[in-house]
């Protein structure tokens, strides 16, 4: 080869290698923008570990706050998610609760009961007759304070979950005021309890929150619990609510399983999770020092003068023209005016929804790597085939202008 013509070709790939790296240069930082980027469910972007179209690898950050994503099992429409003899079982329902008995004669015109109707004619308290029918129990995680009524100002998250010890606490239904309710209708949407009017007062509100009357709240984050004879046959339900003060024995809503938060004096702290009836019975009688460690300062436990048992059923009753309420030991008690026909279903298939929730201290960061990419590996692709593409032309271009120089 002569001296002139090496001179050349060297010269051609000098020459394609300066246009590549200016290439590079302007495309490059097209593909590794989004990379070192938090993800942050709050601004748009995506939170299911992928960022601009990018996939990979990622590491954590404990300086900066995000959030997260969660799968929460949802029945399928006109089913419902339940706990039933240690297991999680849906029944369906052949038409909406109905409230019976009007509050103001429950409450045997008590005024603060009266000016709650104008609100709703739903109640938690005092309780119907009950001859005949089968209780269903709401179960709903009075330990996590106030975030169970839905309010982010209360450590809600914002899709209607309550929170204990900086934990999300994913019901089978969020309060019935936020995106994550299981209400049908809007008649169980509210509920008066005097119970609710102590708190109120003790925060300072003497006229009710949020635009209600006094003693009225939404319907709060819960799971249900129905006895074993609930089956096939269409049953008539009457729903208890049931406060649950120990963590330790409130299931987990997916699983039905139960875990322990808090230290317990109890041999089993989690024996009496409440995916049976059986268990509830014995949680009504049962004291735990688990309770006043979860309750130090929850506004719900300490305006009740109860003593640590770990879930109550609280009744309220008249006494010359005075509310008071006693907690019952009888697992089978009324203590609201719901009532809901259900009969267990065959269909389990379910359909999974996605919250977001704020976690801290930690956060996500993307760190995406040449391996493992999706749509991040198209990006690259196109990248490195424009360099080359770029380096083609200029070595045919030079080529062919050598061979006309000849």
């Amino acid at each position: 080869m002569r001296k002139e013509n090496i001179s050349a070709y060297v010269g051609i790939f000098l020459i394609a290698a300066v246009l590549s790296v200016l290439v590079y240069s302007v495309l490059a930082p097209v593909n590794v923008a989004a990379r070192g980027r938090v993800i942050n469910g709050t601004n748009g972007t995506k939170t299911n570990g992928t960022q601009t179209g990018l996939v990979g690898s990622y590491t954590n950050n404990a300086a900066v706050p995000v959030t997260t994503t969660i799968a929460v099992t949802v029945p399928v429409p006109g089913t419902g998610g339940v706990f039933q003899n240690g297991q999680i079982v849906h029944f369906a329902t052949t038409a909406p609760s109905n409230c019976t008995s009007t509050i103001s004669a429950l409450y045997n015109k008590y005024p603060e009961a009266v000016n709650a109707s104008g609100a709703t004619n739903c109640e938690i308290g005092v309780g119907i007759n009950t001859a005949g029918m089968s209780p269903q129990y709401m179960i709903s995680p009075a330990f996590a304070g106030l975030s169970i009524y839905g309010q982010v100002g209360w450590n809600s998250t914002p899709q209607g979950y309550p929170t204990f010890n900086k934990t999300v606490i994913v019901t089978s239904c969020g309060a019935s005021t936020s995106p994550s309710n299981c209400s049908a209708t809007s008649i169980t949407k509210y509920f008066y309890s005097p119970g609710a009017s102590v708190f109120e007062k003790t925060l300072g509100y003497t006229k009710g929150l949020f635009g209600e009357p006094q003693g009225v709240m939404a319907k709060p984050a819960h799971d249900l619990l129905i006895p074993g004879g609930v089956g096939s046959t269409l049953t008539e339900t009457y729903l208890v609510r049931v406060a649950v003060f120990d963590p330790n024995i409130f299931p987990n809503a997916t699983t039905g399983a139960c875990r322990q938060w808090v230290a317990s004096n109890l041999t089993n702290p989690t024996g009496n999770c409440l995916n049976n009836v059986a268990a509830l019975a014995r949680a009504l009688n049962t004291t735990d020092t688990a309770v006043a460690n979860a309750n130090k300062n929850n506004i719900l436990f300490l305006t009740k003068d109860i003593p640590s048992y770990q879930a109550t059923i609280t009744i309220y009753t008249m006494v010359n023209g005075t509310v008071v309420g006693t907690t019952t030991k009888n697992v089978n008690a009324s203590n609201t005016n719901v009532v809901k026909w259900v009969l267990l279903s065959s269909a389990q298939t379910t359909t999974v929804a996605t919250t977001t929730v704020p976690v801290a201290p930690t956060s996500t960061v993307a760190q995406v790597g040449q391996s493992g990419q999706t749509a991040g590996s198209n990006n690259n692709m196109l990248l490195y085939a424009g360099v080359v593409i770029v380096v083609i032309i200029v070595i045919v271009v030079a080529f062919v202008a050598m061979r006309r120089k000849k």
